[in-house]
């Protein structure tokens, strides 16, 4: 049965060969000018690249979940999105070559974008399905919990958005996913099962935090004060 996650792998699979294409063609550059203009000749090409395999991959990966979840209507087949006529690639080399301080950073820092960009185009792929699909209700924005907090806030919600025109939040290395809702999202995914889960991460943090403190008392404020 096919489930988000095995969307989510996939697409962290592709992101990371195009990591490792990246960090192997610069692998010998050591300085910013050389690593800038290496990244600016190459990125463009390996976004495109990647963003279309992760457009194919969410359009089947679409199809798939459509198969066992969706009910009734018209036969339909998930429409992989289009790239960008400008993907942005090489403002983001220019960005991060300004920003980073180190030549390891500016790698790193562009690095992030690319992921992003990658990324992007497999949730536009499910997102411009899912509107298009007479048999969907819309998307959804989902995740595992290792998000940033703004993330699980956003997933918490559970909002199903009936339009493709609904803008799709993401920052760099960014994990979340957009799913299809076919009548019941709790199908696909479970957002009071997230919920108890988010409460669960959050209750042990504090207690691993407060037992933190406690030590950190024990052991510097306990000793008897000396004349």
């Amino acid at each position: 049965m096919a489930t988000w996650r095995d969307l989510a792998r996939q697409i962290g699979a592709l992101t990371k060969l195009a990591e490792r294409d990246v960090r192997l063609l610069v692998l010998e550059l050591d300085d910013f000018a050389e690593r800038r203009v290496a990244l600016k000749d190459v990125m463009p090409m390996l976004v495109d690249t990647y963003g279309q395999a992760a457009a194919t991959v969410a359009a089947e990966w679409y199809d798939e979940m459509a198969l066992e979840h969706a009910r009734g209507g018209r036969s339909f087949s998930a429409i992989a999105a289009e790239l960008p006529a400008n993907t942005g690639a090489d403002v983001l080399v220019d960005w991060a070559a300004t920003e980073a301080r180190t030549p390891a950073s500016m790698l790193e820092l562009a690095l992030g974008g690319m992921q992003r960009r990658i990324a992007n185009m497999s949730r536009a792929t499910v997102i411009g399905s899912a509107a298009s699909d007479p048999r969907s209700d819309g998307w959804m924005r989902v995740g595992d919990g290792d998000n940033c907090p703004f993330c699980d806030m956003l997933i918490s919600r559970g909002a199903v958005y009936a339009k493709d025109t609904v803008r799709f939040g993401a920052h760099d290395h960014c994990n979340c996913q957009a799913a299809p809702s076919f009548g019941s999202p709790a199908d696909i995914f479970d957002v009071d099962k997230y919920k108890r889960s988010q409460r669960r991460r959050d209750d042990e943090t504090r207690s691993k935090d407060n037992e933190r403190a406690r030590q950190w008392i024990e052991e510097n404020l306990s000793a008897e004060p000396t004349a």
